[in-house]
């Protein structure tokens, strides 16, 4: 089985934004391993008993399920009233529990807790307003720059860069590639759940 997460972002002493997505989508599981890892490395000194270290763990997993929940209510385009209800519910859950750990509010809990509710409620909701495609792009222009590294002339570089970019997003060429996918995939199996889905369940 892959890690779930990239482990030289972790030795480099940060996680990005979809390591954590991913942390949060698998808190369960995660938290879980934690917890055996924990255990068993514990020092002789430590002051933690295996309960405590458990409870630990499984309180910072509820911690991730509900910032999950309250993210994904934020995310979501036109949210309806039910939804605006169920965001209060989860980042209501998600801010006590953060603060009952004695961790850090930050601006981002801060706006989380206090605006996020109003900013669902404008036309469009926040997923609107977000601004993931920035972030995409990012990535996508970075992977290119590292695959035309070796090209020292900048217009060649450019060119290069601006015609991957081209073939990667001409509606034609997706559309081929989808049908060639799908008349070659075999298809989920019968009755078959996939993972996200029975996480959201």
């Amino acid at each position: 089985m892959p890690p779930l997460v990239k482990m030289q972002a972790y030795h480099g002493g940060t996680m990005t934004g979809k390591d954590i997505q991913k942390v949060m989508e698998n808190a369960s599981v995660i938290f879980a391993k934690f917890a055996s890892i924990l255990k068993a490395n514990k020092k002789k000194d430590c002051e933690l008993c295996d309960a405590c270290i458990d409870a630990l763990c499984a309180r910072f997993s509820s911690l991730f399920v509900l910032w999950d929940g309250a993210f994904s209510y934020a995310s979501k385009l036109d949210p309806s009233a039910e939804d605006i209800i169920q965001y209060r519910r989860f980042v209501t859950a998600a801010v006590h529990a953060h603060m009952q750990e004695d961790l850090s509010v930050t601006p981002k809990v801060h706006l989380m807790w206090k605006h996020v509710e109003l900013q669902m409620r404008l036309p469009g909701g926040l997923a609107w307003k977000r601004e993931d495609w920035v972030d995409h792009m990012h990535q996508v222009t970075n992977r290119w720059r590292a695959q035309f590294s070796t090209t020292t002339n900048r217009d060649t570089r450019s060119t290069a860069m601006a015609r991957a970019y081209q073939q990667n997003t001409h509606p034609e060429s997706n559309a081929w590639k989808d049908k060639v996918t799908g008349d070659t995939a075999k298809g989920p199996r019968k009755e078959h759940v996939s993972k996200e889905t029975s996480r959201k369940r």
